[in-house]
């Protein structure tokens, strides 16, 4: 009968090795690196700095992920009654079936004998919708 408990340190001491061969060699900064330029892997705020700023550079990243943490964001707008029966009825017609299966395909030809110009696949695809011959 094996000890089970031992196994499971053991897969958990090479998880960590193998998340801190990840990390910047810069002491305590929680950043993965992303250079390798013979100073070791580094972050980037850590591999073009002078070794000695090194420990601001990591203070200064721990605050500002502080301060990003405890941001205050304005909450959102409470939209008054009005507003969201107005919504509401945009979304409807935005989801409501058009009598003909082929109406998009009129609408775009209305639209290009209005002279708008149509893409190459707009004008395709509604025409062999429709089943017009090209004029040329």
């Amino acid at each position: 009968m094996s000890f089970e408990p031992a196994k499971k340190i053991k897969d958990i001491e090479s998880e960590n090795e193998a998340h801190r061969a990840l990390m910047c060699v810069a002491h305590n900064c929680p950043n993965r690196w992303t250079v390798d330029a013979g100073s070791g892997r580094l972050c980037s705020k850590h591999a073009w700095a002078d070794p000695l700023d090194w420990g601001a550079i990591t203070q200064q990243i721990h605050a500002g992920a502080f301060t990003k943490a405890h941001r205050y964001e304005e909450p959102p707008r409470v939209m008054t009654k009005d507003e969201k029966i107005g919504t509401l009825l945009k979304l409807k017609d935005l989801f409501k079936m058009p009598q003909d299966p082929k109406d998009w395909a009129y609408r775009l030809q209305e639209r290009e004998r209005k002279g708008e110009k149509l893409s190459e696949i707009q004008r395709k695809m509604y025409r062999g919708a429709l089943r017009v011959r090209d004029d040329a």
